[in-house]
């Protein structure tokens, strides 16, 4: 009797553990994410209508975005504000994962981006509203495509291949990350910064902006899938500029990107950077104007090889996997899609994304992010280029013949609150979070000086090029008879060609990491100090 009487004792004192173990865990799970959870659960079986398909597939997120932007000049403080804007993405598909309407409805989708309340209790409303008109929208896309498959030629590949991939359920909670908000002292600083260029009249702009945006993304599937995750970018930018005695203008330009206000400058060095920009700006209006284009070998060093990657490969979508039909009616898009397997850059060269990889020998990463928008987590590694041959896409859960999987780089993109609202509302977009380029063969820097001139000579050229900075129009001639640089204006610097690493005839060995910020999405670029290209096009600028 003794032993069974401990045995129930043993065996509440477990339940009732058990018990506040659930209730715990039902305490501390997320208020929007139930919220969220809540209405698309019930939509997922409401929404149905005699004779119409039902959804298969809800997703719905949230983002609390909070945005801090101050602008100065000359030392005054020109706007100042703080906004808080909760925003509903929601995503409902009908038919099945084989044939759905997405690629249909792009449009549609864009624009039923919507304000939410967080801070209210009509979220509920709002998402509701939100999936009522998404299943319409969807219904009306997925008839409409039925018609266009049925007269579609299509491989027999293409009719084999899903609409929407299936992906592993995730459970990601992260907590807000906590930035910087004194605004006076962001005032103090912009102000400080912007003052530097009073000492200099020549200086006809000196702006400085200082843009935070501080936000958090929940989201919720019927799949299972759910997750919180911080959306972090502090952004700070100077630009000054002057006019040259010949008409010319002249512009300079600071911008820095990290996802904490810890890791920014701090308000001195900041200012002595711009310092430096501006004195560069006026050794560049006493500099010789260019006579003539150039094509011929280029160094690319550092900010300008940077640039040139990031247009070349990712600015205008050529890494991007796609499918064709979409609500631009099957309109082809130029990519890299087609020459999957093949050698597209030098076999040198390996490209991988690191999206996933949050530090790199013992810095942090700016553009690594945990999670994308539709819940895949990118890799830690993933080689897009290996040895000038395309092996990846950046891709989401839209299955392309060549890229079948989704490799998590669907990311959210956040704009400014400041501007109209269509501007201002978080869209998706694919964009790297992280991007290494490296080489086999290395060198020196002095060597890959020596190896320009010597390319020069060869091709019977008085003088090669050097690029630094994307900006300014500027670049610096060594010339080949002995190696004298000189400083020159009134360039069109390279814009970028992915065929110009076809040919590189060096890199450097030692590593240059840049950040930047681009269409409201963060990124790092993980790359060799220099480059030295075989040929590229260096335009005169014309006098307007």
């Amino acid at each position: 009797m003794l032993a069974c009487k401990l045995f129930l004792k043993s065996f509440f004192i477990i339940v009732f553990m058990m018990m506040n173990i659930v209730f715990s865990v039902a305490q501390t799970e997320n208020p929007v994410i139930s919220a969220i959870k809540k209405e698309v659960d019930k939509n997922l079986i409401g929404l149905k209508s005699d004779g119409l398909p039902s959804p298969f597939f809800i997703s719905y997120a949230v983002i609390d975005q909070y945005q801090m932007l101050v602008k100065a000049s000359f030392g005054s403080v020109t706007q100042s504000d703080e906004n808080r804007t909760g925003w509903g993405m929601p995503t409902l598909y009908v038919g099945d994962y084989f044939v759905n309407n997405e690629r249909m409805d792009a449009y549609t989708h864009s624009s039923a981006i919507q304000k939410v309340n967080l801070d209210a209790t009509d979220i509920d409303v709002s998402i509701r509203n939100a999936l009522e008109n998404r299943y319409k929208a969807a219904v009306h896309a997925y008839r409409k495509k039925q018609g266009m498959l049925s007269y579609m030629k299509r491989t027999p590949e293409e009719k084999t291949l899903p609409d929407f991939e299936k992906t592993p359920v995730v459970n990601l909670i992260l907590p807000p990350e906590k930035i910087n908000t004194d605004r006076e002292y962001w005032e103090m600083y912009a102000r400080t910064a912007s003052a530097i260029a009073n000492k200099y009249p020549e200086i006809i702009k000196s702006d400085v902006e200082i843009d935070f945006i501080n936000g958090m993304a929940y989201y919720y599937n019927t799949e299972g899938s759910r997750f919180a995750v911080p959306l972090v970018q502090c952004n700070i930018s100077f630009v000054t500029q002057l006019i040259a005695d010949d008409g010319e203008e002249l512009r300079d330009y600071i911008s820095i990107f990290r996802s904490s206000t810890d890791r920014l400058p701090d308000m001195e060095t900041f200012a002595a950077e711009c310092e430096k920009k501006i004195t560069h700006l006026l050794e560049l209006k006493n500099a010789p104007v260019a006579d003539k284009s150039y094509i011929g070998p280029v160094l690319c060093e550092k900010d300008a090889l940077a640039y040139l990657i990031g247009y070349s490969f990712f600015n205008n979508a050529m890494m991007v996997s796609h499918r064709d039909l979409d609500a631009n009616y099957n309109v082809r898009r130029r990519n890299f899609e087609t020459e999957m397997g093949e050698r597209i850059i030098s076999n040198q060269l390996t490209v991988k994304s690191l999206s996933g990889t949050k530090m790199y020998k013992g810095k942090i990463l700016e553009g690594y992010f945990p999670m994308d928008s539709e819940g895949v987590a990118p890799a830690k590694e993933l080689i897009l280029i290996k040895n000038g041959v395309l092996k990846n896409m950046l891709n989401g859960r839209i299955p392309s013949l060549k890229n079948p999987h989704s490799n998590g780089h669907n990311r959210f993109m956040l704009n400014s609150a400041f501007t109209s609202e269509i501007f201002a509302s978080p869209r998706t977009s694919f964009f790297p979070g992280v991007i290494q380029f490296t080489a086999k063969n290395t060198t020196t820097d002095a060597d890959l000086k020596r190896k320009l001139i010597k390319a020069a000579r060869k091709a019977g050229l008085e003088y090669a090029y050097i690029i630094k900075l994307s900006s300014n129009n500027e670049g610096i001639r060594i010339y080949v008879e002995d190696g004298r640089e000189e400083l020159v204006r009134g360039l069109y610097t390279p814009s970028g060609d992915y065929k110009a690493f076809g040919k590189i005839l060096g890199v450097s060995d030692e590593e240059f990491i840049s950040t930047n910020w681009s269409r409201g999405l963060g990124s790092s670029f993980i790359l060799p100090k220099s480059m030295l290209f075989e040929e590229l096009k260096i335009s005169k600028k014309e006098p307007i």
